[in-house]
Parts: C-alpha cells; sequence; structure tokens
C-alpha cells in the first residue's frame, strides 16, 4: 500500500503536508485566512520553509484557493528575501500554487510556469489539480518513478483532443481507493485530493462530497441518496462473466444477484463502499 501523506505541522490558517509518494511538500490555506494577518502569513511561510529544508521535497505546492488574507506593503519583498532563499536551498525542482478561475495569469489561461523573483526553480499557477498534477508529472528524467508514482502518459492530461474520465462523490477516499484497486486492478495515479486511478481504457476519479464552487454554483456533490434509485452508474465489460463473479465473490464482493442472461448479454450488479451501482456484463449476442 503507498504510503500515505504526513501531516508535519497545523495552524488555525493552514495545514503543512508531505506527500512521500511523489516526494511533495504542500501548504493548504484555510478559510480562517479571512481574519489572519501579515504576521500569520509571515509564520506559516516561515514554518513551510523550515519542513522544507527538512524533507528536501523536489516539488512544493500552495493551495490557495481558501486564502483570503490581503497582503500588506512589503510582504511580498519580505518572502522574496527571507523565504524563496531556503526553498533553493531546500532543493525545489518546481514550485505550484492552485488558485480560484478568477486568479489571472494561470497555465489555463495561457501563462508559461517561470522563475519567480530570487527563485531557482519555475513557479505556475494553476485553476486545477489536474494540470497542476501534470506539469508537476511531466520530465520525466527528473522524477525517478521509486519515489514519483505519477507517469505522464498515464494522466488524463491529453496534449490534443479529449480524453472521457469519471467521476465518482465518495466518503473515504482511502476506502474507495482501496475497493476499486483491488477489485479493478488499477493503477493509483494520485492517492489524495482527487483519488486518480487508470483502470482499463478509462480513468476514475474519487472526489468528497461537498459545495457549490464558483464554476459550478448552486451545485451540491453528494454521494448517492439511497439504494432504490440511480441517474448512472459504472458499466464494466467483462469477456468472462461467470469466472468474474467467482473472483470477486472469493474476494468478499456481494453482487445483488447472479448473472442473469438476457439474450443478447448476461449482467449482474454489485455497488461500491459508498452506494454507487456497478453492472458487469458481458456481451453475448449483441455483435450477432
Amino acid at each position: 500500500m503507498p504510503e500515505q501523506p504526513r501531516e508535519l505541522a497545523a495552524s488555525e490558517w493552514g495545514t503543512i503536508l508531505y506527500h512521500p509518494a511523489w516526494d511533495t511538500l504542500e501548504l493548504k490555506w484555510g478559510p480562517k485566512t479571512r481574519s489572519m494577518s501579515d504576521d500569520g502569513f509571515r509564520n506559516t511561510l516561515q514554518s513551510l520553509a523550515d519542513q522544507g529544508l527538512k524533507v528536501r521535497p523536489k516539488y512544493m505546492i500552495i493551495d490557495a484557493t481558501e486564502f483570503f488574507h490581503t497582503l500588506g506593503e512589503g510582504t511580498l519583498a519580505w518572502r522574496d528575501e527571507h523565504i524563496v532563499p531556503l526553498y533553493n536551498q531546500a532543493g525545489v525542482e518546481k514550485f505550484a500554487f492552485l488558485a480560484s478561475s478568477a486568479m489571472p495569469g494561470t497555465v489555463e489561461k495561457g501563462a508559461e510556469p517561470s522563475p519567480d523573483g530570487p527563485a531557482a526553480y519555475p513557479t505556475g499557477w494553476f485553476e486545477t489539480k489536474e494540470r497542476m498534477y501534470a506539469w508537476l508529472a511531466s520530465e520525466q528524467s527528473r522524477m525517478p518513478q521509486q519515489r514519483v508514482r505519477m507517469n505522464l502518459d498515464d494522466f488524463p492530461a491529453p496534449k490534443e483532443g479529449f480524453v472521457i474520465t469519471h467521476v465518482l462523490v465518495v466518503t473515504d477516499q482511502d476506502r474507495s481507493r482501496e475497493f476499486y484497486q483491488s477489485l479493478l486492478g488499477g493503477q493509483v495515479l494520485l492517492e489524495h485530493d482527487p483519488v486518480i486511478i487508470k483502470v482499463g481504457n478509462t480513468w476514475l476519479t474519487l472526489v468528497t462530497a461537498g459545495g457549490p464552487t464558483d464554476d459550478k454554483p448552486g451545485v451540491t456533490l453528494t454521494t448517492p441518496a439511497g439504494p432504490g434509485q440511480t441517474s448512472g452508474f459504472l458499466n464494466v465489460r467483462v469477456a468472462d462473466i461467470a469466472a468474474t463473479f467467482e473472483e470477486w465473490s472469493a474476494k468478499g464482493v456481494e453482487f445483488l444477484t447472479e448473472p442473469k442472461d438476457h439474450g443478447s448479454e448476461i449482467r449482474a450488479y454489485i455497488r461500491d463502499p459508498d452506494g454507487h451501482l456497478i453492472e458487469v456484463g458481458q456481451a453475448t449476442g449483441l455483435l450477432d
């Protein structure tokens, strides 16, 4: 099982996490930054820099999607003078900021990551985790595979055209990640926030429930309300449903019924830990 992210420090303003699987140190600002002072900002960045010197990560992330403090005059100059040199000393190779879509100068708006001030590493601003992680995962020669699980060729970030992934809202990312990885034998590309698993010819993205955001106002993400209704489900097509039924049942998976023959296909259904319906089907006469 991949080593889980570790919380290294926390305050009312934010939390500092280390992701060993991809050698990244992350600061997640919290909503209480609305009442934070410049001193709180400086103390938090100092803590981030101190942790950076201890773990010496290849990559650093600041999740600023819930950062609401307005910086006072001279604060950024203080950062460039006192904090950025410590990031350089820690050996950081890339630095990424995650911000809302209202932020100008993001990669999604056409900006290119580049060194900022005295930084010896490129800094990029991103609106989505997927684009941010794809950038961190690029230049594979600089990313030892035993330390970083992501492979750009496997990640759903096409250079042209599009790919389709399936997003599921879950209550426990660890539990659901283990369920799908064990059941489908998928490759875990990201372990948390969100979980992204490459399975077969597609990807599953597992996210937790949450309220409306600026890009989907009025929309709340939830797990299934109950087992009696559904508006969509995963459809897993298999070559031998009898063998799959036997194999998955041996793993403890509970099927709603045994496989049923409907002439053109044989199918059965299961549910994941949050109640998402999954159809397992074998085509028998669809192509005749």
